[in-house]
């Protein structure tokens, strides 16, 4: 007897519980269902004071005004002319990447071209010597061949300056100078 109360009272509670989940579930259902299908109206308002978008189609005026923009925009974004000197030549910058006592190396920022010569003068007080190498083309600047340099191209060991001049058919320039020891 007592066995079958116990049955009966989880099979009352197993339904209850049942019961409960479905409701649950239903609510869950119907509650989805009516905010997922409401349409959402954007409102307009006809206030006088908001901006209003005209869609129509460009007038003549609005035609003119544009193309002279245009025309006005594209003569400002012209890039300036190259710079030159009084040879026709435009200037570019040398630049001295390294520079010891066994070797130099450059390149020339602002062109690219073969068939230039790049021009490396060496200073000690008044003692000076040069030495040159020819210049190639790099993928956005143009390159020195590296000037190899021997210690006996050294009058005395110290503290020796060199800058590097670049001479091409279009091109020219001069390096900042460069400071490097020599042992």
């Amino acid at each position: 007897m007592a066995s079958t109360k116990i049955s009966r009272l989880i099979t009352k509670k197993n339904v209850f519980l049942g019961l409960i989940i479905l409701a649950l579930l239903a609510g869950a259902y119907f509650a989805y269902h009516k905010y997922s299908q409401q349409s959402v109206t954007p409102t307009v308002s006809v206030d006088d004071k908001e901006p209003k978008i005209n869609l129509d189609p460009p007038t003549e005026q609005e035609l003119d005004e544009t193309a002279a923009n245009k025309e006005k925009l594209s003569n400002e974004s012209q890039p300036p002319p190259p710079d030159t000197n009084n040879f026709g030549k435009t200037k570019v910058t040398p630049v001295i990447t390294s520079a010891n006592q066994d070797e130099l190396r450059a390149y020339v920022s602002g062109v690219v071209e073969d068939g230039g010569t790049c021009i490396a003068t060496f200073r000690q007080g008044s003692t000076r010597f040069t030495k040159q190498s020819s210049a190639f083309a790099n993928v956005n600047s143009t390159n020195c061949s590296v000037i190899k340099l021997a210690r006996s191209d050294f009058a005395s060991s110290g503290e020796w300056t060199v800058v590097l001049e670049y001479t091409s058919n279009n091109s020219t320039g001069i390096s900042q100078q460069s400071t490097f020891g020599v042992q």
